[in-house]
């Protein structure tokens, strides 16, 4: 067997497979399920936009500093090798422990459950089968069918993306269109006026509430680095394919905002239980909901698709580097299909068992906040980086540095800073957050993983 494996990997994704990485990545089921938090956050429609739109500065900027970094170190790894270039072996270890073992499984569970639900709902199948949730099954099934198309080809893969990410581009545009259309036809811009009944006062706590859900939503698009080794022509198409991706995104998001705004009130809105499904039942009459329910079940296959090719491609070099247990054995890739078939299969095991685990909203919290911790280290890198690696060439440069990623790194700061002194301060009360505290055990955790590991690979060459 071991003869039939090769550490090499085809270099066949193109700027349009990159670019719909990220789309893929980013636009999920938060579209759908995050708009409601961000008006109870901000009160008005015209702020809940506004948040919208900071939480999509922040991202490109990021994004554009994260892009510099790309096109310095255009190989396989992404993030990984960008800390461990940046602030050693330790650090990338850590930026592996927390995205490979823990964010991209885990989050390949809750959009596989929540594939789920909607695949369910758009057939009308029951809630259990044999007294086994069958959204769960349909979920396993799911991720078992991506891992399938993974395995067979990297170019399949990509192929299957993009036809993913232009369907799930697809509804929104045409609920966008149809939302304008009924703003003209109804009047109701002024629903951007109105503020929503039970809504927070607006405040600069609340407004950061409302950002970092939107930040949730706009989650996914560093990880197209993981592929760089695998792109045609890394050193010019992973700089656009990062930026144009977010800037689709953003664009995406604000129509959609657009159109629940013109579509429903703000107290509508919040009493919304589907978003999605009651605007276009609105919009477009019974037909509708099954349209949309449709177009979120394509979405959320388009990403795990997604997750599942940038998940493996972390643990393959993590094992590269040996920086994980079992790296000689998770290092392979299959010479013939070109894909981390072992480094595919333990993305699928660690899945399952945080399907299973029944914590995926309060396990995403913690690792959301987890990874903006190693998003400020990997931008604030992009100033040493300007130092240490000034000889080499950059096919991209961050735009009016160093405002852009000073502003990028003050931002993620602020992030932090909103989920941590809550938590911390809240310790004392009768209904604690243990967010920090979560978050310094799962860092102290990949600590005590690394240094047995890196010991035991102490004399490996490879």
């Amino acid at each position: 067997m071991e003869k039939n494996l090769t550490t090499g990997l085809k270099k066949s994704i193109s700027l349009w497979g990159a670019m719909s990485l990220v789309i893929g990545t980013v636009i999920g089921s938060g579209i759908y399920s995050v708009p409601a938090s961000v008006l109870a956050s901000t009160g008005t429609p015209t702020n809940a936009l506004f948040a919208w739109l900071v939480g999509g500065i922040i991202t490109i900027f990021s994004a554009l500093t994260v892009a510099e970094i790309a096109t310095i170190f255009s190989t396989d790894g992404g993030i990984v090798t960008y800390m461990r270039e940046a602030y050693g072996k330790m650090a990338s270890a850590l930026t592996t422990w927390v995205f490979a073992i823990i964010y991209y499984p885990a989050i390949l569970a809750v959009l596989a459950i929540v594939a789920g639900d909607y695949t369910r709902a758009l057939f009308n199948l029951p809630a259990e089968l044999n007294g086994f949730p069958i959204n769960v099954l349909i979920g396993m099934g799911a991720i078992l069918f991506i891992l399938l198309v993974n395995i067979l080809s990297t170019k399949l893969s990509s192929q299957f993306q993009i036809v993913a990410s232009f369907a799930k581009l697809l509804p929104i545009i045409a609920l966008s269109i149809a939302g304008i259309a009924f703003a003209f036809q109804n009047d109701t811009a002024v629903n951007f006026t109105q503020i929503a009944s039970g809504a927070t006062p607006l405040t600069v706590a609340t407004f950061g509430t409302a950002v970092a859900s939107t930040l949730f939503a706009y989650e996914g698009w560093i990880g197209v680095g993981a592929i760089a080794g695998e792109m045609k022509n890394p050193q010019r198409d992973l700089m656009r394919s990062i930026v144009i991706g977010v800037f689709i995104v953003i664009i995406a998001y604000v129509l959609m905002n657009l159109t629940y705004f013109f579509s429903m009130s703000p107290d509508q809105i919040l009493a919304s239980e589907a978003l999605g499904s009651d605007v276009a039942t609105l919009l477009l009459g019974s037909t509708g909901s099954r349209l949309v329910t449709l177009a979120i079940a394509i979405s959320l296959f388009g990403s795990l698709n997604a997750y599942s090719m940038i998940a493996s491609r972390f643990f393959l070099q993590a094992a590269k580097d040996r920086e994980i247990p079992c790296s000689r054995f998770l290092d392979k890739v299959h010479p013939k299909t070109a894909t981390p078939i072992r480094a595919l299969l333990v993305v699928v095991i660690l899945s399952f068992i945080f399907i299973f685990s029944n914590s995926f909203n309060f396990l995403l919290d913690i690792i959301v906040t987890a990874s903006w911790i190693i998003y400020a280290a990997i931008i604030f890198a992009v100033f040493r980086f300007r130092k240490t690696h000034s000889h080499i060439e950059r096919s991209f440069k961050v735009p009016f540095y160093p405002v852009v990623p000073a502003l990028a790194f003050v931002s993620a700061i602020y992030i932090i800073a909103s989920k941590f002194i809550p938590s911390i301060m809240s310790l004392t009360t009768s209904q604690p957050d243990y967010t920090a505290i979560i978050t310094f055990i799962i860092f102290a955790l990949g600590i005590v993983m690394y240094v047995p590991v890196s010991r035991y690979y102490i004399n490996d060459k490879k």
